[in-house]
C-alpha cells in the first residue's frame, strides 16, 4: 500500500503521465539491441518525445530497397540514437535532409543504441555491413572507453531474454515511477543538465578522466576503432570520427572536451578523419537550457543541439564527397 501511495504522489507531483524508456531487447552478441517495429511516447507530464523503429530495429524509416547515391551509417550510443527528441530531430534524420537539400540522394541509417561502447559500435557495423555503406561515422562519447571494459567483462550484461521481457518487468520498467527511482537512483523532478557541453567546473564531465585515460583503456578503444576502420575499408566506405563532448574554447570556436581532446589527437595521429565540434553551438553559450531534450531528466538534447552536429557533418561530407567525385 505504501508503494502505491508513493507512486500516486510522484505522479501527482509531475502531471500524472509517465512512460519510461522500453526500447531494448537482449542480443546474444551486442548485449542489448533496439526492438524492431515499435513506437513509443516517452516522457513525464507534458514533457515527451516519440520514437519509432523500423523492421530492422533501427530508429527511423525502413531501409530503402533501391541503392541511394550515398548511404551513410551513424554508429554510437544514445546521442547517435537521439534520446530527447522525436525521430525528425535526430542527427541522422536532419543529416539526411541536409544532404538532400544539396542535391545528393542520401540515406542516413541510425545505428545508435543507448549505452553502446566502441566495441558494440563495431559489432553493429558487422551486423549491418550487408547494406554496403559509402560512409561510416562513429560518434565517440567520453564514457566509451569505460563502457568498452564494462561490456567485455560482462558488467553490463542483461538478464536472459525471457526474464528481461517478462510482462511484469515490462510493466514496472515502463510505467512505474517508483520502480525507476529505485533502479536508476534518479528523481524525476531533476531537470537534468547539459553535461556534454563542458566547462571548467570539476565534475561537469560524463566520464572520469583518471579512468578513461588509463593506457589500457586507450589501447583497447584504439584497437576497436582500428577494427571499425578496417571493416569500413573492406566495404570501400570512408570512415570518420566525431565527438559528442565539447567545450567552449573562447568566443570564436568550440573545442573538444578534455577526454575527447586526448582521443582526437590519438585518432588524428593514426591518420583518421575527425570532425571538429560545431561552432554553431556558440550562440547558446549563455543559455544552454535551449538545448535540453524534451524530457530534461534524461539528460540528453533536443533537435537544436542535434542539428548543430548534423550541419557540421554535412559540411565535412560535402567537401569530401564532391572532392572524391571530381
Amino acid at each position: 500500500m505504501g508503494l502505491v501511495l508513493l507512486e500516486l504522489l510522484l505522479r501527482a507531483s509531475q502531471g500524472w503521465y509517465f512512460e519510461a524508456i522500453d526500447l531494448y531487447q537482449v542480443d546474444e552478441i551486442l548485449g542489448i539491441a533496439m526492438r524492431p517495429s515499435i513506437s513509443q511516447s516517452i516522457g513525464i507530464g507534458d514533457m515527451r518525445f516519440s520514437v519509432s523503429h523500423n523492421s530492422s530495429g533501427l530508429r527511423g524509416a525502413e531501409v530503402r530497397e533501391d541503392d541511394p547515391e550515398l548511404r551513410i551509417f551513424l554508429i554510437g550510443d544514445s546521442y547517435v540514437y537521439g534520446i530527447g527528441t522525436d525521430n525528425d530531430g535526430t542527427i541522422s534524420y536532419q543529416l539526411e535532409n541536409m544532404m538532400k537539400q544539396t542535391g545528393i540522394d542520401a540515406e542516413v541509417l541510425n545505428l545508435g543504441c543507448g549505452g553502446y561502447s566502441t566495441v558494440q559500435a563495431y559489432y553493429m557495423l558487422q551486423k549491418y555491413k550487408h547494406l554496403n555503406p559509402d560512409v561510416v561515422l562513429y560518434l565517440f562519447c567520453d564514457n566509451d572507453p569505460i563502457d568498452n571494459i564494462k561490456f567485455l567483462t560482462g558488467v553490463n550484461k542483461r538478464r536472459s531474454p525471457k526474464t528481461y521481457r517478462s510482462w511484469w518487468r515490462i510493466a514496472l520498467r515502463r510505467h512505474s515511477m517508483v520502480w525507476n527511482v529505485i533502479q536508476h537512483k534518479r528523481f524525476f523532478f531533476d531537470r537534468g543538465g547539459v553535461k556534454n557541453i563542458q566547462d571548467a567546473t570539476p565534475g561537469n564531465f560524463m566520464a572520469d578522466s583518471t579512468i578513461a585515460l588509463r593506457p589500457e583503456l586507450i589501447d583497447l578503444t584504439a584497437t576497436y576503432v582500428d577494427s571499425i576502420s578496417s571493416l569500413a575499408d573492406s566495404l570501400q566506405a570512408q570512415f570518420f570520427i566525431g565527438f559528442v563532448n565539447v567545450t567552449f574554447g573562447d568566443s570564436s570556436f568550440m573545442d573538444f572536451g578534455p577526454i575527447c581532446k586526448v582521443y582526437n589527437k590519438l585518432f588524428v595521429d593514426k591518420g583518421y578523419q575527425t570532425i571538429k565540434p560545431p561552432n554553431s553551438l556558440l550562440v547558446y553559450r549563455n543559455d544552454l537550457s535551449k538545448l535540453l531534450g524534451n524530457v530534461p531528466y534524461l539528460g540528453h538534447y533536443n533537435h537544436i543541439y542535434y542539428s548543430c552536429f548534423a550541419d557540421e557533418i554535412t559540411s565535412v561530407l560535402l567537401r569530401k564527397y564532391k572532392f572524391s567525385n571530381n
